[in-house]
Protein backbone atom coordinates (compact mmCIF):
# COMPACT_ATOMS: atom_id res chain seq x y z
CA UNK A 1 0.00 0.00 0.00
CA UNK A 2 1.33 3.41 -0.96
CA UNK A 3 1.59 5.87 1.89
CA UNK A 4 -0.04 9.26 1.41
CA UNK A 5 2.22 12.29 1.32
CA UNK A 6 2.68 14.35 4.46
CA UNK A 7 0.72 17.16 2.81
CA UNK A 8 -2.34 14.94 2.31
CA UNK A 9 -2.14 13.42 5.79
CA UNK A 10 -1.84 16.73 7.67
CA UNK A 11 -4.44 18.51 5.52
CA UNK A 12 -6.95 15.81 6.58
CA UNK A 13 -6.74 16.95 10.20
CA UNK A 14 -5.70 20.59 9.90
CA UNK A 15 -9.29 21.83 10.01
CA UNK A 16 -10.50 19.48 12.76
CA UNK A 17 -11.58 21.44 15.80
CA UNK A 18 -8.75 21.99 18.22
CA UNK A 19 -6.04 19.88 16.56
CA UNK A 20 -3.87 22.78 15.38
CA UNK A 21 -4.20 24.64 18.68
CA UNK A 22 -3.47 21.43 20.64
CA UNK A 23 -0.25 20.87 18.65
CA UNK A 24 0.77 24.49 19.18
CA UNK A 25 0.06 24.18 22.92
CA UNK A 26 2.15 21.00 23.08
CA UNK A 27 5.03 22.80 21.37
CA UNK A 28 4.81 25.84 23.64
CA UNK A 29 5.91 23.82 26.66
CA UNK A 30 9.28 25.15 27.91
CA UNK A 31 12.29 23.15 26.77
CA UNK A 32 13.50 20.60 29.34
CA UNK A 33 16.47 18.29 29.67
CA UNK A 34 18.13 16.15 32.28
CA UNK A 35 21.71 16.34 33.44
CA UNK A 36 23.79 13.26 34.06
CA UNK A 37 23.56 9.72 32.79
CA UNK A 38 20.22 8.68 31.39
CA UNK A 39 19.60 4.99 30.88
CA UNK A 40 18.60 3.98 27.37
CA UNK A 41 15.69 1.90 28.76
CA UNK A 42 14.18 5.00 30.38
CA UNK A 43 14.49 7.04 27.19
CA UNK A 44 13.14 4.29 24.93
CA UNK A 45 10.10 3.59 27.12
CA UNK A 46 9.13 7.26 27.37
CA UNK A 47 9.60 7.86 23.63
CA UNK A 48 7.62 4.69 22.95
CA UNK A 49 4.70 6.16 24.90
CA UNK A 50 4.37 8.80 22.16
CA UNK A 51 4.98 6.42 19.27
CA UNK A 52 2.48 3.89 20.58
CA UNK A 53 3.83 0.96 18.54
CA UNK A 54 5.46 -1.59 20.84
CA UNK A 55 6.97 -3.36 17.79
CA UNK A 56 9.07 -0.24 17.23
CA UNK A 57 11.03 -0.94 20.42
CA UNK A 58 13.99 -2.66 18.76
CA UNK A 59 14.33 0.18 16.25
CA UNK A 60 14.70 2.71 19.05
CA UNK A 61 17.32 0.53 20.70
CA UNK A 62 19.25 0.54 17.41
CA UNK A 63 19.87 4.29 17.83
CA UNK A 64 23.00 5.11 19.80
CA UNK A 65 22.24 6.39 23.32
CA UNK A 66 23.94 9.76 22.79
CA UNK A 67 21.97 10.33 19.59
CA UNK A 68 18.72 9.21 21.24
CA UNK A 69 19.09 11.89 23.93
CA UNK A 70 17.99 14.60 21.49
CA UNK A 71 14.78 12.67 20.81
CA UNK A 72 14.26 12.15 24.54
CA UNK A 73 14.82 15.84 25.34
CA UNK A 74 12.30 16.66 22.58
CA UNK A 75 9.86 14.33 24.34
CA UNK A 76 10.46 16.16 27.63
CA UNK A 77 9.96 19.51 25.88
CA UNK A 78 6.64 18.57 24.29
CA UNK A 79 3.25 18.60 25.92
CA UNK A 80 0.53 16.12 25.07
CA UNK A 81 0.09 15.86 21.32
CA UNK A 82 -3.43 15.10 20.06
CA UNK A 83 -3.95 11.47 18.93
CA UNK A 84 -5.42 12.66 15.61
CA UNK A 85 -2.11 14.33 14.87
CA UNK A 86 0.07 11.40 15.96
CA UNK A 87 -1.99 8.95 13.89
CA UNK A 88 -1.04 10.85 10.75
CA UNK A 89 2.70 10.46 11.36
CA UNK A 90 4.64 7.27 10.76
CA UNK A 91 6.69 5.86 13.64
CA UNK A 92 9.93 7.28 12.24
CA UNK A 93 8.28 10.65 11.60
CA UNK A 94 7.29 10.75 15.28
CA UNK A 95 10.94 10.20 16.21
CA UNK A 96 12.04 12.96 13.81
CA UNK A 97 9.30 15.26 15.11
CA UNK A 98 10.44 14.86 18.72
CA UNK A 99 14.08 15.45 17.75
CA UNK A 100 12.96 18.48 15.76
CA UNK A 101 11.14 19.79 18.82
CA UNK A 102 14.45 19.78 20.67
CA UNK A 103 16.13 21.58 17.74
CA UNK A 104 13.45 24.22 17.21
CA UNK A 105 13.85 26.48 20.22
CA UNK A 106 11.17 28.99 19.26
CA UNK A 107 8.59 27.60 16.84
CA UNK A 108 6.75 30.14 14.71
CA UNK A 109 3.14 29.57 15.70
CA UNK A 110 1.88 31.85 12.95
CA UNK A 111 2.80 29.13 10.44
CA UNK A 112 0.16 26.63 9.35
CA UNK A 113 0.23 23.19 10.98
CA UNK A 114 1.61 21.65 7.79
CA UNK A 115 4.64 23.97 7.72
CA UNK A 116 5.21 23.66 11.47
CA UNK A 117 5.11 19.85 11.25
CA UNK A 118 7.35 19.54 8.21
CA UNK A 119 9.89 21.95 9.70
CA UNK A 120 10.10 19.86 12.89
CA UNK A 121 10.46 16.65 10.87
CA UNK A 122 13.16 18.13 8.65
CA UNK A 123 15.17 19.63 11.51
CA UNK A 124 14.85 16.44 13.55
CA UNK A 125 15.98 14.21 10.73
CA UNK A 126 18.95 16.41 9.87
CA UNK A 127 20.02 16.68 13.50
CA UNK A 128 19.76 12.93 14.01
CA UNK A 129 21.94 12.45 10.94
CA UNK A 130 24.43 15.02 12.19
CA UNK A 131 24.55 13.59 15.71
CA UNK A 132 24.95 10.08 14.37
CA UNK A 133 27.67 10.85 11.84
CA UNK A 134 29.64 13.04 14.26
CA UNK A 135 29.72 10.10 16.69
CA UNK A 136 30.75 7.79 13.88
CA UNK A 137 33.48 10.20 12.72
CA UNK A 138 34.80 10.45 16.28
CA UNK A 139 35.13 6.68 16.31
CA UNK A 140 32.52 6.07 19.01
CA UNK A 141 30.88 3.40 16.84
CA UNK A 142 30.63 2.15 13.26
CA UNK A 143 27.32 2.00 11.54
CA UNK A 144 26.87 3.42 8.03
CA UNK A 145 23.25 4.03 8.99
CA UNK A 146 20.70 5.81 6.86
CA UNK A 147 17.59 6.80 8.73
CA UNK A 148 14.36 5.36 7.26
CA UNK A 149 12.02 7.62 5.28
CA UNK A 150 14.68 10.34 5.16
CA UNK A 151 14.26 10.90 1.43
CA UNK A 152 10.49 11.32 1.64
CA UNK A 153 10.73 13.64 4.70
CA UNK A 154 13.18 15.91 2.85
CA UNK A 155 11.20 15.82 -0.38
CA UNK A 156 7.95 16.66 1.43
CA UNK A 157 9.65 19.48 3.35
CA UNK A 158 10.95 21.19 0.20
CA UNK A 159 7.60 20.75 -1.54
CA UNK A 160 5.81 22.33 1.45
CA UNK A 161 8.31 25.21 1.62
CA UNK A 162 7.80 25.87 -2.08
CA UNK A 163 4.01 25.80 -1.75
CA UNK A 164 3.91 27.98 1.38
CA UNK A 165 6.33 30.55 -0.02
CA UNK A 166 4.28 30.87 -3.21
CA UNK A 167 1.14 31.51 -1.13
CA UNK A 168 2.70 34.40 0.74
CA UNK A 169 1.64 37.62 -0.85
CA UNK A 170 4.62 39.78 -1.51
CA UNK A 171 4.07 43.48 -0.99
CA UNK A 172 3.99 45.49 -4.15
CA UNK A 173 6.71 48.00 -4.53
CA UNK A 174 5.42 51.49 -4.54
CA UNK A 175 5.92 53.37 -7.69
CA UNK A 176 8.90 55.62 -7.32
CA UNK A 177 8.46 59.27 -7.98
CA UNK A 178 11.29 61.02 -9.71
CA UNK A 179 13.42 63.21 -7.52
CA UNK A 180 13.40 66.79 -8.66
CA UNK A 181 16.78 68.35 -8.48
CA UNK A 182 16.78 72.00 -7.72
CA UNK A 183 19.38 74.18 -9.35
CA UNK A 184 22.28 74.90 -7.12
CA UNK A 185 22.81 78.39 -5.79
CA UNK A 186 26.46 78.18 -6.72
CA UNK A 187 26.09 77.36 -10.40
Amino acid sequence: MVRKSLIDRIEEIENLAGVTSSVRNALSVPRRWEVGHIFQDVMVNKILSVIGNKDFLHRLYSINTDVLKGVYFGFLSTGELPPEFLEKLTDWEKVYFLRGRWSEKTPDFSEPLLVLTSKHLYLGLNDLHRDHFVGEAEGKYKSGRKFPESDSVRKDYWKIVKISSSQIKKPRLQERKPILVQPSLFS
